[in-house]
C-alpha cells in the first residue's frame, strides 16, 4: 500500500518516464529526478529540438493561468529561453535556478498593476471566485481549491477592470519584464502569487519564491547567493541593453535593407539554431560569417508566427549586435584572455587549457 501522495506521485511518474523513453518519438536523455521537492522528468525532444520538464504538480494551475492569455506561454518560453542560452540555468539539479523558478517570475510580473489591469488574477482572486465543484485538497494536505472554468475567470477579470486592458504586444512584455525586474529588491523581498505583490522574506534565502500552493514553502530555496546575484546582473545587464538604443522602425532604415528573411542572427537564432548552446553560451550569438557592424536586433521577430498574431504597430526595440557581450565575455576580455578560451579557475588562478 501505498505510504503517502508523494510516494504515489513517484510511481505514477515512473511509469510515465517509461511511456517517454519507449513510446514517444524523438525522445532522448530521459531522466528522472524524483528526490527534488518537485519530483520531475527531464527529456530532449530531438523533433522539435526542445528540452521538457515533465511534472505533476502545480500544473492544473499553470495550465489555468497559460489557458487565460494567449501571450502568458510565449513570453514564458522566450525568458527560460534566454535562461539557458546565458547559462543561468543549467539540466543538472544544484545551485541554479530552476525552469520553474523562471515560470513563477514570469506569472508575477504579469500579476502588477501599472497604468494597464494586470494580465493575470492573483491566486487569493482564483481561491475567491472557486465554487462547490473546485475544492481539491491532497492526501498531504495540501489546499488546491481555486477556479478552475477558464471561460467564468475571464468574464470575472474583464468585468472587475477598472484600468484600460493590458493590450501590449509580446515583444513589450519582454522587454518590461527585465525592465521590472531589473529594480526589484531580492535582497529583502519575496515573490508571491497569492498575493500578487512582493512580501518580506520569512527567512534568510538568497531568492525566496513562495510555493503558490504550498506556502510554506521556497520552490527557489536550492539556488545560491552567487547564482542569485548573478541572475539580477544578467536582468540588469538585458534591461540595459534592450533600452539602450531603443529604436522605432521608422528610425531604423537598415533594418529593411540589411535583414535577410532566411537568416537567423541576434535574438532570433536563438529559436532557430537547436545546437547554438554548442556554439557559444551566449543568447547573444554571433554567426563566424561577415557581420555587418551596423546590423541590429529587432525584438519582435522573436515573437513573429505565420498567423499574423503579433501586434506590427508596437514599438520596436533594437539593440546593436556589436555592443553586445555577455557578462562571462567581458569578463574574461578585461582578465585579458581572449573570448573562447577555456579557462580553469583553481585557488583563484586562472590557467588556460
Amino acid at each position: 500500500m501505498l505510504t503517502n501522495g508523494r510516494t504515489q506521485v513517484q510511481r505514477h511518474m515512473e511509469t510515465l518516464g517509461d511511456v517517454v523513453q519507449l513510446l514517444l518519438p524523438g525522445c532522448s536523455h530521459v531522466r528522472r529526478i524524483f528526490q527534488a521537492r518537485v519530483p520531475i522528468i527531464k527529456y530532449h525532444q530531438g523533433l522539435t529540438g526542445v528540452e521538457w520538464d515533465l511534472s505533476m504538480t502545480n500544473i492544473e494551475l499553470l495550465y489555468i493561468l497559460g489557458e487565460l492569455d494567449w501571450r502568458v506561454r510565449p513570453l514564458v518560453f522566450a525568458v527560460r529561453s534566454w535562461a539557458r542560452e546565458i547559462g543561468l540555468t543549467n539540466p543538472t539539479p544544484g545551485r541554479w535556478i530552476t525552469n520553474f523558478s523562471l515560470t513563477l517570475l514570469v506569472l508575477f510580473y504579469l500579476q502588477q498593476h501599472s497604468k494597464f489591469s494586470p494580465v493575470l488574477p492573483t491566486l487569493s482572486r482564483m481561491i475567491s471566485l472557486a465554487g462547490p465543484g473546485d475544492h481539491r485538497v491532497t492526501s498531504d494536505g495540501v489546499n488546491c481549491t481555486f477556479i478552475r472554468d477558464v471561460s467564468q475567470l475571464c468574464q470575472h477579470m474583464t468585468s472587475s477592470v477598472r484600468k484600460l486592458p493590458n493590450t501590449n504586444s509580446l515583444e513589450t512584455l519582454f522587454i518590461g519584464f527585465f525592465e521590472f525586474y531589473s529594480s526589484f529588491d531580492f535582497s529583502t523581498c519575496a515573490i508571491s502569487l497569492i498575493s500578487g505583490v512582493s512580501v518580506p522574506k520569512p527567512d534568510h534565502s538568497p531568492l525566496y519564491i513562495v510555493n503558490p500552493l504550498e506556502r510554506g514553502l521556497n520552490v527557489s530555496k536550492n539556488v545560491s547567493h552567487d547564482e542569485t546575484e548573478r541572475l539580477r546582473i544578467e536582468f540588469r545587464n538585458t534591461a540595459w541593453m534592450l533600452e539602450s538604443v531603443a529604436l522605432t522602425p521608422e528610425k531604423s532604415p537598415l533594418m529593411a535593407s540589411q535583414k535577410k528573411a532566411d537568416e537567423a542572427w541576434g535574438l532570433t537564432a536563438l529559436f532557430e539554431a537547436p545546437n547554438i548552446a554548442s556554439k557559444a553560451r551566449n543568447i547573444f550569438y554571433i554567426p563566424t560569417r561577415s557581420v555587418s557592424p551596423s546590423r541590429i536586433v529587432d525584438v519582435s521577430d522573436l515573437f513573429q508566427q505565420n498567423t499574423g498574431v503579433s501586434d506590427k504597430s508596437a514599438p520596436v526595440s533594437e539593440v546593436p549586435v556589436d555592443s553586445i557581450r555577455s557578462s562571462k565575455q567581458q569578463s574574461e576580455m578585461q582578465d585579458g584572455i581572449k573570448p573562447g578560451t577555456k579557462v580553469i579557475k583553481v585557488s583563484n588562478r586562472l590557467h588556460r587549457r
